[in-house]
């Protein structure tokens, strides 16, 4: 068996596979920017050609590998199709404020999507979410603490993407309520308006993501916790807040003398936080990222 005639007789028959899916409207015509992601594939079959390139037994192998190759690849490319459903489901998320709740934590687990917060609910936590896998929402009571816990990942891992622009979580929280939030997903899209909210801490521990955070007045003291691979965060803090921040990120972009933070020690601060009753934390690490700082 040519090894070197199997190699690009299955990639010019994937090729075509591909150009018939488009013309006859089977594949979207921006499934090209997809398979582009696959490129590096030509070097690992070009690889695999060089090792067995002698005999039949190499010459099997590489068959064997190119079809579960282009098995996963053409099951990644359907799953990731808009144009085929998978039957989308939406969970309602309510969650009883009982009287006298003066804190709660709220923790998020879920792989790519898009996630939306704020405050002004009459419930602890209330909203909906729209997902190809919905979460399991548990709540229970730690020394008299209501911990409300929204959990995807406990489903297991997604083998064929995990089609994150299509992962809803649209959730509001009381504004009557201290909240500790913990955020553990994948590559999101994260718009947190807390203005509303009294928030105690924030801890987000994302894959490379861009957010928008808003941290209102309603709590004096507040701390936020960034851990990312490269992501984009806008952090919008008031004016008249005192701000730390403990930088432990790689290569990053930021705004941080602009604002008014200077050196001090391990920490960045502006010239109010050690005087100002209200205070803002925050301890970044992140990969390659942008982080602004806007005060309002």
């Amino acid at each position: 068996m040519n090894v070197s005639k199997l190699f690009w007789g299955i990639t010019i028959l994937l090729l075509g596979m591909v150009f018939l899916g488009v013309n006859i409207g089977l594949l979207p015509t921006g499934i090209w920017e997809t398979l582009w992601q696959f490129w590096p594939l030509l070097l690992v079959f070009w690889g695999v050609a060089i090792l067995f390139s002698r005999g039949e037994k190499g010459g099997w192998f590489i068959a064997i590998i190119s079809i579960l190759i282009i098995t996963l690849v053409g099951t990644y490319i359907w799953w990731n199709s808009d144009s085929i459903s998978h039957n989308r489901e939406t969970k309602i998320v309510s969650e009883e404020l009982l009287r006298g709740t003066q804190e709660a934590k709220l923790t998020v687990k879920f792989g790519a999507a898009e996630l939306k917060m704020q405050g002004g609910s009459d419930k602890l936590v209330s909203g909906q979410i729209d997902s190809y896998s919905l979460p399991d929402v548990a709540r229970e009571e730690v020394n008299g603490k209501p911990e409300i816990v929204i959990d995807q990942l406990v489903r297991g891992p997604r083998l064929w993407g995990d089609r994150g622009k299509n992962n809803i979580l649209d959730l509001m929280l009381s504004s009557q309520v201290s909240y500790d939030i913990v955020l553990n997903t994948g590559a999101s899209k994260i718009n947190l308006d807390l203005s509303d909210v009294r928030l105690g801490n924030l801890d987000i521990d994302c894959g490379a993501s861009s957010g928008d955070i808003t941290i209102g007045r309603k709590q004096a003291k507040s701390k936020v916790t960034i851990d990312s691979g490269a992501s984009s965060f806008i952090i919008k803090i008031p004016k008249d807040y005192g701000i730390r921040v403990k930088n432990d990120s790689g290569l990053t972009s930021n705004n941080f003398s602009d604002v008014g933070l200077e050196k001090k020690d391990d920490y960045l601060m502006n010239s109010s936080y050690l005087t100002s009753e209200n205070q803002v934390d925050l301890e970044l690490r992140t990969g390659a990222s942008s982080i602004k700082i806007e005060l309002y």
